[in-house]
């Protein structure tokens, strides 16, 4: 069998991953992304996108495109024998793949219906219905019939020579041995849950994932045909969660939990072992909140889903490193919320964590140097009534000393003077209530609600005024010496007034970025800040990279190209963290050298960066006719103090230049000229 890693295809021999192919799967064009993969008798691995289809052909060793011509958008596509099937929600069309033209041929169809799964074995086709039913037809005449009513809507069907077992949203899994005369309903699984992926290894035993909507408890098998079910144990809460996939070769059993790895079993699931190839799977990762403590650990909440990733996979842990993001463990092992969904983590200034799971109105703390969490009830801790569900928390943070904020989904923002014991509602933002955004500076806290109002406090919370934000829909909000900074997707923003009116300071952001998240040089707690000062330094975190901005500077420069969901100064170890798909990675802080570069938005033929972590100039070619040959320094007397020839990427050094204005010549082969001036301050 083989896995797919990063659109990467590898096969496991014994616990080696080998890469297949040394490319990914082709680029698909606007709109368009892969919806499902599969692999036929002789190995190739076929891609099906919504749109096309293409094959890794392991006789030619290169990627060989099927087809463009299926008649519907596809949302699953299996391989069968020789034929392609293409199914969405309401047909399922196949091909010979074998013949020299692919011609399409439908072969189910009902424009009212739902198609949650398909399966073909032998000659039968079935289709696993949302409308509380599993049909059958032989694939000649498709004359289909119902060979299954079920309570709960059918997700998934499998079929072998002696099995049909057939998983459903919420009430486990049917079995029929008699070719679906009569059925069974399993016994095992846990009331009311569904089975949304079944597998059916050479002995009959049958495999069912218990998944639905709510939760996911891992995977449970039987030996019986489908009478009694299970459960394979030895996993965590947080890698059962995560389980997907299940495959059989020889005696092994392999699981795939995603970014928590894959499992293998050669004892029929009573012991399990990693497979990683020697990658630890204990690593931060879709990253939504970075926290840099005051002893130089690093917290990191592992919790970005969306597209193509369901809203059950949004979390994966919580990562703590105490060697400065070198390696990393775990604190959530013990950590398992109803919902298996984490909204936001914060600090408290005894060094406690406190997260905000989806599940309403709950809270859990871990006092530092303890490794259990307490679930807090905050519903009940602020109405004194344990019927009190309250509401769910969707944002945390920390304020002077023990005090945190949360802000919620209906009851507007909450405050806990005690790290999460006992809470009050400030009855903020009563006219819309979900607060989705945070931020705390001193005694100074900012929020902002679903529709866009911002609310300002400069006494923890006790009175609150509305800030005048001129219409713009800002995602986040900073405090920093008596100035605000504030961005929306596109741009960032800056008052010297408390709100009353705005700047815009997006300047040379490049177009087309996202900004994601903000930090400010120095500390979130400290003494008051009375006056304004303009010494500091603003970080962005964005799809295009991190960007950095002295306060009194007039441009940005990125200081990394790594899309980045989250971002975090610490003030302990003057570092950048900044948090993405992938992992967490860190610049170190160099306040001492501020480079500007003059016209930033001129239409050029290169680029040019500062890259303050090693005080490194770069120019960077972007024309594709011609060819820089030189580039040359000079200080603002004339005299030429750097000068690189040839082809490539050219960096300058300038650490330790002296503050003042220089000038950069760039000629190009065929005799362009440019000059531009940089100026560096301390």
């Amino acid at each position: 069998f083989r896995v797919i890693v990063n659109n990467y295809i590898y096969r496991i021999q014994d616990t080696t991953w080998i890469k297949d192919a040394s490319l990914s799967p082709p680029a698909l064009g606007r709109n368009d992304r892969y919806v499902s993969a599969d692999i036929d008798s002789s190995n190739n691995i076929w891609f099906f996108s919504q749109k096309v289809i293409y094959k890794w052909d392991r006789k030619y060793l290169k990627w060989i495109f099927i087809a463009n011509n299926v008649p519907i958008e596809i949302g699953m596509g299996k391989i069968f024998g020789k034929y392609i099937y293409c199914a969405n929600y309401a047909a399922i069309y196949r091909a010979d793949y074998t013949k020299p033209t692919i011609s399409w041929k439908e072969i189910y169809y009902n424009p009212s219906g739902d198609i949650d799964d398909f399966f073909v074995h032998g000659k039968f086709v079935y289709v696993a219905d949302y409308d509380y039913k599993v049909l059958r037809a032989n694939v000649d005449s498709l004359k289909y019939v119902t060979i299954l009513s079920t309570q709960s809507s059918p997700a998934s069907v499998i079929a072998t020579d002696s099995i049909i077992s057939v998983g459903t949203y919420w009430n486990g899994v049917y079995s029929s041995c008699d070719n679906g005369k009569t059925w069974v309903n399993g016994k095992g699984f846990p009331p009311g849950k569904g089975v949304q992926i079944i597998k059916i290894n050479k002995e009959d035993k049958i495999y069912a994932l218990q998944i639905d909507q709510m939760n996911n408890t891992g995977w449970y098998y039987s030996s019986d045909k489908g009478k009694t079910f299970f459960k394979i144990t030895d996993f965590d809460p947080w890698t059962t969660f995560q389980m997907r996939g299940i495959e059989f070769s020889g005696n092994n059993i392999y699981i795939n939990a995603g970014y928590r790895g894959f499992f293998k079993s050669s004892n029929n699931g009573a012991n399990w072992t990693t497979v990683n190839n020697g990658y630890n799977d204990c690593k931060p990762h879709h990253i939504k909140r970075i926290i840099t403590m005051p002893d130089n650990e690093i917290i990191a909440l592992s919790s970005i889903g969306g597209d193509p990733l369901p809203w059950y996979m949004t979390t994966w842990g919580i990562f703590c490193s105490k060697d400065n993001g070198l390696t990393w463990s775990e604190l959530s092992q013990n950590l398992k919320p109803d919902y298996m969904i984490i909204e936001d983590i914060a600090e408290t200034g005894s060094g406690d964590l406190v997260v905000a799971p989806y599940d309403p109105g709950i809270i859990y703390i871990l006092k530092k140097g303890e490794t259990n969490w307490a679930k807090i009830d905050v519903g009940k801790s602020i109405n004194n009534d344990a019927s009190y569900r309250g509401s769910t928390i969707d944002v945390l943070a920390s304020g002077v000393g023990d005090t945190i904020f949360a802000g919620t989904y209906e009851d507007g923002i909450l405050r806990s003077p005690d790290g999460g014991e006992k809470w009050e509602n400030l009855k903020v933002s009563t006219g819309n209530a979900h607060i989705d955004y945070i931020s705390t500076k001193y005694r100074t806290v900012f929020c902002i609600n679903i529709g866009n109002d911002v609310f300002y406090s400069n006494n923890s919370g006790d009175t609150w005024q509305k800030i005048n934000n001129n219409g713009i829909s800002f995602k986040g909000i900073k405090y920093f010496k008596g100035l605000l900074f504030a961005y929306t997707s596109s741009n960032v923003y800056e008052s010297n007034d408390m709100g009353n009116t705005w700047t815009d300071i997006t300047e040379n952001l490049p177009t087309g970025v996202n900004i994601n998240d903000i930090d400010i040089e120095g500390p979130n707690l400290g003494t008051k800040e009375a006056k304004i000062d303009v010494s500091g330094t603003v970080f962005i975190a964005s799809n295009l990279g991190v960007y950095q901005k002295p306060i009194k500077s007039n441009s940005w420069f990125k200081t990394n190209s790594s899309e980045a969901n989250c971002i975090s100064y610490s003030n302990t170890s003057k570092q950048i963290f900044f948090g993405g798909v992938e992992n967490i990675a860190k610049e170190d802080y160099n306040a001492t050298s501020v480079v500007n570069f003059d016209s930033p938005n001129l239409a050029l033929p290169f680029k040019m960066h500062f890259l303050s972590q090693n005080g490194t100039v770069e120019i960077e070619n972007e024309s594709t006719t011609e060819q820089i040959r030189s580039v040359s320094l000079y200080n603002n007397t004339g005299q030429k103090l750097l000068s690189k020839t040839g082809l490539g990427l050219y960096k300058f050094n300038i650490q330790g230049f002296p503050a003042g204005l220089y000038i950069i010549e760039i000629i190009y082969d065929k005799g362009k000229y440019f000059s531009r001036k940089l100026l560096i301050t301390k």
